[in-house]
């Protein structure tokens, strides 16, 4: 199940529910950005394309046969732009090089992980949407005879840009057919309390970079077998560890620590939902993720 939400600044909220029940707040990604990222990505999407064009222009204009060459054009555009957004899309996790720059990120709408074959439709499905109508409004445009069909394609095209302004998750016919949505890849909307605000204690994103499925896995265990014998001081020694080790601020008193360790258990699986989601999977305390392996080999 997934909501939207209106906050200050028109900003919109999603909350996506996960498979297992956490709900993830991320914001939605805004039409300007997306607009944004789609001409970057064009730019180096097509800059292969406008060289092969130029070679193919001064090879057939000096062989004298040029009436081919914009259907050469179309295909080339074709067969070059939809595997480039299918691959860095299937590479990056629902991200391209111009989604990338904008830190934009498709996901899929129920929560899931996002499969090849949502990417490969939304990407077949922009050609219907725009490129394909596009390319037929030019060869009309530049053809030698009218074609009455213009009208249709201009207002296709018209039709389907609108789309994403008339339902609240901003969703194009591509997205609408591969159930995803386009949000921002940031630091999580509550970032400094991710914690559900009626719970006793909050915790940042430092404090949940600790640990990873490994240990929040031995600690549901824990919560889950009530009727140990020495279940008050092995949950104490695990709290004062958590504490430790995420460099806890606040004390932590004897009555707190089963509040603790559920607020906390709570916590960590939503930041590790939400991790997952956008393609950072945290095996164990010991992973390094995507962002920290780069950080690093840049350093070295």
């Amino acid at each position: 199940m997934t909501m939207v939400e209106k906050s200050p600044g028109r900003q919109r909220i999603v909350t996506l529910l996960t498979p297992e029940g956490v709900p993830l707040r991320l914001k939605l990604a805004g039409m300007g950005d997306r607009l944004a990222a789609l001409f970057l990505d064009l730019l180096l999407g097509h800059a292969t394309v406008i060289a092969v064009i130029l070679v193919l222009v001064f090879a057939l204009s000096d062989l004298g046969e040029t009436d081919g060459l914009f259907s050469i054009v179309i295909l080339l555009l074709f067969f070059i732009r939809t595997p480039y957004y299918i691959f860095f899309e299937l590479l990056w996790q629902g991200q391209t090089p111009g989604k990338r720059a904008l830190k934009l990120q498709v996901v899929d709408r129920k929560g899931g992980e996002l499969q090849a074959n949502a990417v490969v439709a939304r990407n077949l499905m922009r050609e219907i949407e725009v490129f394909i109508p596009l390319s037929i409004l030019l060869m009309i445009t530049f053809g030698d005879a009218y074609d009455p069909q213009y009208w249709l394609y201009l207002g296709w095209i018209g039709v389907v840009l609108l789309i994403p302004f008339f339902n609240s998750y901003r969703m194009r016919a591509g997205d609408l057919v591969a159930g995803t949505i386009v949000l921002y890849r940031p630091r999580p909307v509550l970032d400094t309390e991710l914690a559900d605000g009626n719970r006793a204690f909050a915790f940042s994103t430092r404090h949940l970079e600790a640990y990873g499925a490994y240990e929040l896995q031995v600690l549901e265990d824990i919560l889950r077998n009530p009727n140990r014998p020495d279940r008050r001081k092995t949950r104490e020694d695990i709290a004062g560890r958590i504490v430790k080790k995420i460099g806890y601020e606040s004390r932590i008193s004897a009555g707190e620590t089963d509040n603790f360790l559920e607020d906390f258990y709570a916590a960590q699986r939503a930041h590790l939902e939400q991790q997952q989601l956008l393609g950072d999977k945290r095996a164990d305390k010991h992973y390094r993720s995507q962002k920290q392996t780069s950080a690093s080999n840049k350093a070295d």
